[in-house]
């Protein structure tokens, strides 16, 4: 990424982005470090965090974002209890919480594709962002419209666990503010949260209904009327159906187990002091947090066995890529020598032998009636000389291994490669379609997502600030991603990757036949 596109984060976590540039008046930039300055008195953790934390920016280290983390969530909490009843330290202290979150995700979003697993970051990203939702609700002024504090706190559940949405509900589970005075502000969420929930009744495992359970009773106990519990019950029916899915020992601890031939569980188990809720959730985020661990150790223990699959993996795909290859190699070879065979000299030991070969010779073999098979006249001598050569190049295995795999077109640099993405042959296009296609190709080939942006200039489209970001900085890093894809693991896995959409695209084909392609409209 170019220094003009590069995001300081440092300067980000500092309340301002360039603000040297954007801004004439330097006072403001002094104000904003003695606000900082100023915060370290009252918090004197601050110190250590924010020299820990400016020596991270421009790394990329899963570690030291976990040290982190850990860090900051441990200490905030610590300065919770202590400074509680000091209100306009909770408001400062929670508006360095805000800069903190976006810092964290910047940091995680750029290297989240080096890291494997993300469970460990969510899970404690989420814990923050219970802290800074419990202090969003108790210093909200209830005088205020709701809808704006609704919008950011909703923004910054999706945007900061990565649309996960088993850490979105785990971070309303863990919210200890929730009473009825802010149900305006937390009701929303929730609601908005189970309507971006696509599940079937039907996939819903035994963890998933306790959870979604768990937060409907925590919506149902705040409503006042018996119209508002009804439309709770009608919902719950809706997400987890009238019936329990079975459940694992470990969960009926969690919940009691309704009678045997009961109508309606899901009801029975919503209804006031049937279980305690709050004793409930702990258990079960406790719970979850221990299969958590279960499933790393389990990763760990199959991960020596998954290396030792994969060596093997790769010593047999060797095997079959020399036996393809030489394989190859013949089938090249023998149609050149099966076109200057003749009666006095066949030349088919290259040919595939028995009565399903494709050679007449081979077939007169099996049946014994060499003799009587006579050639075509064979190609004339000089031709030959010419030919021979040709054939021979062209059997080299080093040009033969790189069309292993159907791989005949490097579809990194293919422009046919980038128009079929656009517009896949088992889709009905017309040529208007495939010509904007091919023009789109070939500028977004040629020129990145700036030959978009001056399309856009041309059809009079307003280009706003994000648009043009994100064009700079998809351009920015391609060089990355090339680098990236240059790695033999990565690479392998594109390969693996291409192969199951190319057969997908064969299936599509056959199924529905190429809707244009040359020759079909003739």
């Amino acid at each position: 990424m170019s220094n003009r596109n590069k995001i300081n984060l440092g300067q980000i976590h500092s309340g301002f982005i360039d603000m040297s540039e954007n801004y004439e008046n330097q006072g403001f930039l002094h104000r904003v470090s003695i606000d900082v300055k100023s915060l370290e008195a009252t918090f004197p953790w601050l110190v250590k965090f924010h020299k820990v934390m400016y020596s991270s920016v421009g790394s990329r280290n899963s570690k030291l974002l976990e040290h982190l983390l850990s860090l900051y969530t441990q200490n905030i909490l610590s300065s919770i209890n202590s400074y509680r009843e000091q209100a306009f330290d909770m408001i400062r202290l929670k508006n360095h919480i805000t800069r903190t979150l976006t810092f964290f995700h910047l940091y995680w979003r750029d290297m989240k594709e080096f890291v494997g697993d993300s469970d460990s970051y969510l899970n404690t990203m989420s814990l923050l962002l219970g802290v800074y939702i419990d202090m969003e609700l108790k210093t909200f002024k209830h005088t205020k419209d709701s809808s704006s504090i609704v919008a950011k706190l909703l923004s910054a559940l999706w945007i900061y666990l990565n649309h996960s949405e088993r850490h979105i509900f785990r971070v309303i589970l863990k919210l200890k503010h929730i009473t009825k005075k802010c149900v305006r502000i937390y009701e929303p969420i929730i609601m908005k949260s189970f309507a971006i929930l696509r599940r079937n009744i039907e996939s819903l495992t035994d963890i998933e209904y306790i959870r979604y359970l768990l937060v409907l009773k925590m919506l149902k106990r705040t409503k006042e009327t018996i119209e508002e519990m009804k439309e709770v019950n009608k919902m719950a029916l809706i997400i987890l159906g009238p019936q329990t899915p079975k459940m694992r020992d470990e969960l009926l601890k969690i919940l009691p187990k309704p009678s045997v031939g009961h109508e309606n569980e899901t009801l029975w188990l919503l209804q006031p002091n049937v279980f305690d809720l709050k004793a409930a959730c702990s258990n079960f985020l406790t719970f979850e947090d221990l299969v958590s661990v279960q499933s790393k150790n389990s990763d760990a223990t199959n991960c020596q066995k998954s290396q030792n699959v994969v060596e093997e993996c790769n010593v047999n795909r060797e095997f079959n890529k020399n036996e393809t290859s030489n394989f190859s190699q013949n089938v090249v070879i023998e149609s050149g020598y099966h076109m200057i065979s003749t009666d006095k000299k066949p030349l088919h030991q290259n040919c595939p032998a028995g009565f399903n070969s494709w050679c007449k010779w081979r077939i007169a073999e099996a049946s014994g009636d060499v003799k009587k098979h006579r050639h075509p006249p064979a190609l004339h001598p000089e031709v030959q000389k010419m030919i021979l050569p040709i054939y021979k190049d062209l059997s080299r295995l080093d040009l033969l291994e790189r069309c292993l795999g159907g791989h005949t077109q490097n579809a990194n640099e293919s422009f046919n490669s980038t128009v079929w993405r656009l517009v896949p042959k088992h889709l009905n296009c017309g040529f208007k379609i495939v010509e904007i296609a091919s023009f789109l190709a070939a500028g977004k080939f040629n020129e990145g997502y700036n030959f978009v942006l001056q399309l856009m200039q041309e059809l009079n489209l307003v280009i706003g600030q994000q648009c043009k970001m994100f064009a700079n900085v998809y351009d920015a890093q391609r060089l990355k991603r090339q680098q990236r894809r240059s790695f033999s693991s990565t690479r392998e896995a594109r390969i693996a990757r291409k192969e199951k959409n190319g057969t997908l695209l064969e299936e599509f084909e056959e199924e529905k036949g190429l809707m244009y392609g040359p020759g079909i409209a003739d």
